[in-house]
């Protein structure tokens, strides 16, 4: 039995497992029963030892910001093939929506990343100054793989917090009545 060796290049690509099929030789054979032949393949599997990892970020702002909260979204490590996400907002104890009382304005986002790209996108979140003085709040952020999914490409975490913390002063006065 003799062993053959195939290089395999290195790369810093996250891949799905590859395989290919090499042919060993032939193979004669003659015995009492007949004759056979043939050739002698081997399929080998090429599994991969790179990673990419996409992170959620928490983040926190004030609602007198005058834009939004920026939460995060990372990919580190290349992936041979495109990274696409979709982000939802969960309500936590603040509240979505645009009228008073209501903290922010819910939204779906999506971020593409193409092949070998890694960074960081901003997920913008638009915060409502309600004039109102209320506790810190939270919402979360989940973000999962777009069509198509990608398996060998991990979303950890995949939940960040938003946290908003509020700028208003309960303001109350007391008058004394005869």
């Amino acid at each position: 039995m003799k062993a053959k060796s195939f290089p395999i290049n290195d790369d810093s690509l996250t891949e799905s497992t590859e395989t290919f099929t090499a042919a060993l030789g032939t193979l004669t054979e003659s015995s009492g029963q007949g004759s056979n032949a043939g050739t002698l393949t081997s399929t080998v599997s090429i599994i991969d030892n790179d990673a990419t990892v996409v992170t959620v970020n928490d983040a926190t702002a004030s609602e007198d910001n005058p834009t939004n909260a920026l939460v995060s979204v990372t990919v580190t490590g290349q992936a041979d093939r495109d990274v696409n996400l979709t982000c939802t907002l969960s309500a936590g104890s603040a509240i979505p929506g645009a009228a008073l009382g209501q903290d922010y304005t819910d939204a779906t986002f999506t971020f593409h990343f193409a092949p070998t790209e890694v960074g960081t996108r901003a997920l913008h979140i638009d915060l409502n100054d309600d004039n109102m003085a209320e506790l810190t709040e939270t919402l979360s952020v989940t973000c999962v793989h777009s069509t198509p999914p990608v398996s060998d490409v991990s979303i950890s975490p995949a939940t960040a917090t938003a946290t908003i913390t509020d700028d208003d002063i309960s303001r109350f006065s007391v008058s004394e009545t005869a």
